[in-house]
């Protein structure tokens, strides 16, 4: 990745919203149902590899929020990632900054510093630029069997087994396959694929 603030991006994470059937049990209905797409369904959260696999995800009720469910990956990335090693991910505002993980600055952030407005710009404008490879691993899992209709809130192991199997299928082709845009624009040189070999042991 070219900039300072993109140097040793290994991914990119990102939360998404999958539709599903709505439940008969109106408990259910409240935990499931997500008044932001107004929709019943599942949230995800995905960590797209400059690679363009998915190395980490988890599958909430859809009323989860992105931060929250991310905060299980930061504590693993912190553990796994030593202090010596510049290795990080990128994220969109819905996520907090730490030590490994970068995101733009808000509106807010951005009228506390006055002084760095240009520089700050500049920052969420390399970011912003680079985050849409995030969004190319979501779409690309959603293309398997019509993902979102086959997810049940009713029969929840189900719907998250046949999540995982669209995930491994997607990885599959991923590694398999140079129909992968994410691959394709990040991975054009070395520097990233010896990112992901030295990071390899946080996944596993």
């Amino acid at each position: 990745a070219d900039g300072g603030v993109l140097n040793g991006t290994f991914g990119f994470i990102d939360g998404s919203m999958h539709t599903a059937q709505k439940p008969t049990c109106s408990f259910k209905e409240r935990e499931y149902y997500n008044g932001y797409y107004g929709c019943n369904g599942f949230k995800a959260v995905y960590l797209v590899a400059a690679d363009g696999t998915i190395r980490w995800a988890k599958l909430c009720p859809g009323t989860a929020y992105d931060n929250t469910v991310y905060e299980s990956l930061a504590l693993e990335l912190h553990d796994r990632i030593p202090h010596t090693l510049p290795y990080k991910i990128l994220g969109d505002s819905a996520f907090s900054i730490t030590r490994v993980l970068v995101r733009p600055y808000t509106s807010r952030e951005i009228a506390a510093h006055p002084g760095r407005d240009a520089e700050i710009r500049s920052h969420n404008k390399k970011i912003s630029s680079i985050r849409i490879a995030a969004e190319w691993g979501m779409r690309d899992i959603k293309r398997f069997s019509m993902f979102d209709s086959k997810l049940s809130i009713e029969h929840k192991d189900l719907s998250e087994a046949y999540w995982e199997a669209a995930i491994h299928l997607h990885n599959v082709v991923a590694r398999l396959t140079n129909i992968n845009q994410t691959r394709n624009v990040f991975m054009r040189g070395e520097a990233n694929a010896e990112i992901l070999r030295e990071v390899e042991s946080v996944f596993h």
